[in-house]
């Protein structure tokens, strides 16, 4: 009896330890493996200070893990953080003084696997906070650099910044520059290996470090520049067209004056200058034939110097 006993009781503990043994992780989450001994790390540390993780997180599916292990699941669903009409000033040029833009966009994330173990580390306010903090200043500095006409054409090139803040590998400070010349080449790059963050043998990128996410996509939909600005643009534009509209015209004038002067050079410019207006329909009609001019009867034959002059490419009407 007391044989069965024994047996009955190993039996027991043997099934226990079986199901405090086993696990399965659903679909789309990973597990982070936490020790009821040494908790989620290890006693050492990395070349640049950071924490070693007991072991690499526990993909989907039925695992078996030591019986002490306590198993945090965690999501990788993807997330989506949106970004609406976050105004930027843009860098003054000579055309134009600096000028505002709105943008709006959008960033897709989820949990790293290789950084599982920042993610109970970072509240979710934080890493929403730390985002949007960081789209800002990419943002903010490729805009400020950048003349206003030419902002518009910027969205792919802001969308890879942006991206490339969170992707791009991360590397700790460097060492100071006097300590690099006592440094043989090999000894170098050793110590560029050390400025990054190296988890089971992957260095991780800046968002790993600093939220425990991977950026999968960045996205700036649209540039929008502010419709009072859109409209004082258009204005400028718009001045800009009939200052030039006049300067043409003015040059016109001034060679026709020139014209008629070698045809009638004792005629008064001021005189000269209002039959071409006249002409032109640039002031109220009149009957020019009854207006004095110095040794003329009337402005007839100026009026009808310039229609000889422009239907004759500029010669001299013999017929006074």
């Amino acid at each position: 009896m007391f044989a069965m006993l024994n047996v009955f009781l190993l039996l027991v503990i043997f099934l226990s330890l079986l199901w405090a043994s086993l696990i399965r992780i659903p679909a789309n989450h990973l597990g982070l493996p936490e020790s009821i001994f040494s908790g989620r790390y290890k006693d050492e540390v990395d070349e640049v200070g950071g924490r070693i993780p007991i072991a690499k997180p526990l993909k989907e599916g039925l695992v078996i893990k030591p019986p002490y292990w306590k198993i945090h699941v965690i999501s990788q669903e993807v997330m989506t953080r949106r970004f609406e009409g976050k105004k930027y000033q843009t860098k003054e040029s000579e055309d134009t003084t600096g000028l505002s833009v709105f943008a709006s966009g959008m960033l897709q994330y989820r949990v790293s696997g290789r950084a599982l173990f920042r993610v109970l580390e970072v509240d979710e306010s934080a890493i929403i906070e730390g985002l949007d903090a960081e789209i800002d200043n990419v943002l903010a500095d490729v805009i400020g650099k950048t003349p206003f006409d030419e902002v518009i054409t910027l969205r792919d090139d802001l969308s890879k910044a942006v991206k490339r803040r969170f992707c791009d590998i991360w590397e700790a400070d460097k060492i100071n520059a006097s300590d690099d010349d006592n440094k043989t080449d090999s000894n170098l790059s050793a110590d560029k290996k050390e400025t990054r963050r190296i988890v089971f043998g992957e260095p991780l990128t800046n968002s790993e470090v600093s939220y425990g996410i991977e950026v999968l996509k960045v996205s700036i939909d649209e540039l929008k520049i502010p419709e009072e600005v859109e409209k004082e643009r258009a204005n400028r534009k718009k001045e800009s067209l009939e200052e030039e509209s006049q300067r043409i015209e003015w040059q016109h004038l001034m060679r026709r004056a020139e014209e008629l002067k070698r045809v009638f050079p004792d005629v008064n410019e001021d005189v000269l200058l209002r039959a071409i207006q006249l002409w032109q329909k640039q002031i109220p009609s009149y009957d020019y034939r009854e207006v004095k001019i110095d040794s003329k009867d009337s402005l007839s034959p100026i009026v009808a110097g310039i229609a000889g002059l422009l239907k004759g490419g500029g010669q001299r009407n013999d017929e006074k």
